[in-house]
């Protein structure tokens, strides 16, 4: 775990150890045990960062359904599994979420069961002590490394930078575009008065 007031500017993730250890620049201030993907639902290996922060997330895809009072008609249950009348879906809990990609893949408090044995739908899940540390010591933008087995994501981080700011070039060509229009549009009617 994280000292307590230590910032964390990098975290390498081993998939292969189902461990994490933590740094503040070139020194390393902590590690912990995780779970990361089972072989079914691999956690990605490759370059990444914190994109978004979320003391209280649920997921949008794992949980369980619920009826009308409340209590629980199938625990294990994905978003796309038919809910009765009256029922709904419950995602599940994902305490101190710090996502790493868009597709659904980050970090947060979860049960280990299994220590050094994956168990995951491909997050990294920390003990909920450990989970809360690294959430208050990270900011958007810490780098996140994940080496080991699992499919390779490359430098997403990289990735995903050069999409926004692609985005954004294309956004601003067509701001200009438009104002460019419009003012022709204002040249045209003045000439036509």
């Amino acid at each position: 775990m994280p000292p307590p007031g230590r910032r964390i500017s990098r975290i390498v993730i081993d998939t292969n150890t189902q461990q994490a250890r933590f740094y503040d620049g070139q020194e390393q201030i902590g590690w912990t045990t995780v779970a990361t993907g089972k072989a079914s639902h691999p956690t990605p290996r490759g370059e990444f960062t914190i994109i978004e922060r979320n003391r209280d997330k649920r997921s949008n895809l794992y949980g369980r359904i619920v009826n009308t009072r409340g209590a629980t008609i199938r625990g294990y249950a994905t978003s796309r599994d038919r809910v009765p009348a009256g029922g709904r879906f419950v995602g599940a809990s994902m305490p101190y979420w710090m996502r790493m990609t868009w597709s659904g893949i980050g970090m947060h408090a979860g049960a280990i069961p299994n220590p050094g044995q994956p168990a995951s739908h491909g997050c990294i899940r920390m003990p909920d002590q450990v989970a809360s540390a690294v959430f208050r010591s990270v900011t958007d933008g810490t780098q996140v490394t994940v080496v080991g087995s699992g499919p390779d994501y490359g430098n997403y981080a990289e990735r995903l930078r050069r999409e926004q700011a692609e985005a954004a070039r294309r956004a601003a060509a067509q701001r200009e575009a438009r104002q460019r229009e419009a003012a022709r549009e204002r040249a045209a009617a003045t000439r036509t008065e």
